[in-house]
């Protein structure tokens, strides 16, 4: 182990004995490259650049999950910062795993407790309809836990992305917020001529309360450890501040990988069924949004804020098209519910 970081580590009583941790110890999880980049590629971003590793105990069992980054990696601050904030929360506490952050003039590192148990990715598709309506309304009560403790106005030194103002307890209007993805995806010519159907849904919603979001909420990032449910992976916390984002993000991807659903399958198209899937869906999101105070058109306008989100993040980062085709088509698809006037509110939440 470089002698730096294992200095970095020492300063920390991470109860490894005496002579911290040997090569044994150590396993490298992942590695995106060296730090410092090396002279060949000089203005490669923080970003591309660190290693993660696994540290065991003594006894060879995991014991911390450790992120190495340059120091100017901001994403790793902010995603520190947070964990920092909200593992020191009596109210939350084993929702998220204790987190320390430091750092040397060459590398940044962030040391987690290791959270030991099966991510709720991989025992999706092993559950019946009963279990999933279950475990999932367990873990939206885990997001909407993390979402509410965040104090008003509150904002992690080091936020790396300060466009969604992640400032909570703030009104804004959704569409203004959702404005930039928007016009992202008509410039790039996925939504041409189903921009006004939305953006008419989007104003009808009107102004919402901000409330930071996790931003990544899917069942690979939610684990079943043995304290219960732990969410990890906060790079991208506060970025988006609209209250039910997550929600939709959980319930849509779960609902997809359950039933093994490909491109053409869209989601909208699933949630109007009558099936015991579609139905637990549609309660849950209408129990969440009671919850934040939600009427129907702010629901709808959620609903579509949050799939023009996606469909851009995807788009923007030129993931394969599979990643954010059934998403631009769920859009294309609400944009075809105004225009032939029927009820996207009935579609979402269920015939009243």
């Amino acid at each position: 182990m470089n002698e730096e970081l294992r200095g970095l580590l020492m300063e920390v009583d991470l109860g490894c004995g005496p002579g911290g941790w040997g090569w044994d110890q150590v396993v490298l999880v992942r590695n995106r490259g060296s730090i410092p980049a090396p002279p060949e590629q000089p203005t490669r971003v923080p970003e591309d650049s660190g290693f993660d590793l696994l540290l065991l105990g003594p006894d060879f069992h995991p014991r911390f999950y450790c992120k190495c980054r340059p120091p100017a990696d901001r994403k790793l601050e902010h995603e520190t910062a947070v964990l920092e904030t909200l593992s020191r929360d009596p109210e939350i506490t084993g929702l998220v795993p204790r987190t320390r952050g430091f750092a040397s003039k060459r590398i940044r590192v962030q040391l987690t407790d290791y959270v030991s148990g099966p991510l709720y990715l991989g025992v999706l598709p092993e559950l019946d309809a009963g279990e999933w309506r279950r475990t999932l309304r367990e873990v939206l009560d885990v997001g909407h836990r993390l979402s509410a403790c965040c104090p008003p106005n509150w904002l992690p030194a080091g936020n790396h992305d300060r466009r969604a103002g992640a400032t909570g307890g703030t009104k804004a209007s959704l569409a203004e917020e959702s404005a930039p993805a928007l016009a992202y995806l008509v410039r790039v010519g996925l939504l041409a001529e189903s921009a006004e159907p939305l953006a008419g849904i989007l104003r009808a919603a009107g102004d919402f309360v901000r409330r930071p979001q996790h931003g990544d909420f899917w069942p690979g990032n939610v684990v079943y450890g043995d304290a219960g449910w732990c969410v990890v992976d906060f790079e991208e916390y506060g970025r988006i501040a609209v209250p039910l984002y997550d929600a939709f993000q959980m319930i849509r991807t779960s609902d997809t990988i359950r039933r093994d659903a490909g491109p053409e399958d869209l989601w909208l198209d699933r949630l109007r069924r009558n099936d015991e899937e579609a139905r637990a869906s549609r309660q849950l999101i209408q129990r969440l949004a009671e919850d934040e105070g939600l009427d129907s058109k702010q629901i709808v306008g959620v609903l579509v804020y949050h799939l023009l989100e996606v469909a851009r993040s995807f788009h923007a980062r030129r993931s394969p098209p599979d990643y954010w085709e059934p998403v631009v088509g769920d859009l294309r698809l609400a944009a075809r519910f105004v225009r032939s006037g029927e009820s996207l509110q009935e579609l979402v939440m269920g015939p009243a």
